[in-house]
C-alpha cells in the first residue's frame, strides 16, 4: 500500500500559514471520508465472505446460520462489525462435544469447556424438534467462519485502501 502523504509549501507569514492550515483541515477530512469508505467497503464484503465461508466449509446449515449473519457500519464511531444473531453460531464457529475439542485454530478457545456433562466419546442422543427423531452425536468439529472472515478481511484491507485511496 502506498503511503499516505500530503506535502504543503507555506512561507512564513499569516496568510501562507493561513492556507497551509486550511489544506491540512480539507486532506484530513478527505482522508477520514476514505476511511469511512473502507470501513464500510470492508464490513459489507465482510458480510459476503462470512456467508461464503459458511459453504465453503460445509457447516451443516438450514439457512438461518447464513441468514443470521450481519453488518453494521456506524458514521458516527468510524467502525463496522460483521456479526451473526444466530443462537448456535457459536457452536459452529468453536466446534462442540469431544469430537469438537481442539479443532479450533487459535489458542483463545482454551477456556471453552467442549464437554460440559463428560460424555467423552460415547456421546449423547438428541431429539430433533421439526421431526421428533432421534441421533446420536460426539459432537462437532468447529466451523471457524467468522475466524476465516476476519483472517480474508486483514488480507484484503490493504489493496481496498490502495484502490480507495488512488481514488482521494
Amino acid at each position: 500500500m502506498s503511503k499516505i502523504l500530503k506535502n504543503i509549501s507555506f512561507d512564513l507569514d499569516a496568510r501562507s500559514i493561513d492556507r497551509a492550515i486550511r489544506e491540512i483541515q480539507i486532506f484530513r477530512e478527505q482522508l477520514q471520508e476514505t476511511i469511512d469508505q473502507l470501513i464500510e467497503a470492508l464490513t459489507e464484503e465482510g458480510v459476503k465472505v462470512a456467508k461464503m465461508q459458511i459453504a465453503a466449509l460445509d457447516a451443516v446449515d438450514t439457512g438461518e446460520l447464513e441468514q443470521g449473519i450481519q453488518g453494521y457500519y456506524s458514521p458516527n464511531l468510524h467502525a463496522g462489525w460483521v456479526y451473526t444473531n444466530t443462537w448456535h453460531a457459536m457452536f459452529v464457529e468453536f466446534g462442540t462435544g469431544i469430537v469438537g475439542q481442539g479443532t479450533y485454530p487459535t489458542t483463545t478457545a482454551t477456556g471453552w469447556q467442549y464437554d460440559i456433562h463428560n460424555h467423552g466419546y460415547e456421546g449423547w442422543v438428541y431429539k430433533k424438534e421439526d421431526d421428533g427423531s432421534y441421533h446420536w452425536t460426539a459432537g462437532y468439529v468447529a466451523r471457524p467462519f467468522m475466524l476465516n472472515t476476519l483472517e480474508w478481511l486483514k488480507e484484503a484491507a490493504p489493496d481496498m485502501a490502495s484502490r480507495l485511496w488512488t481514488q482521494m
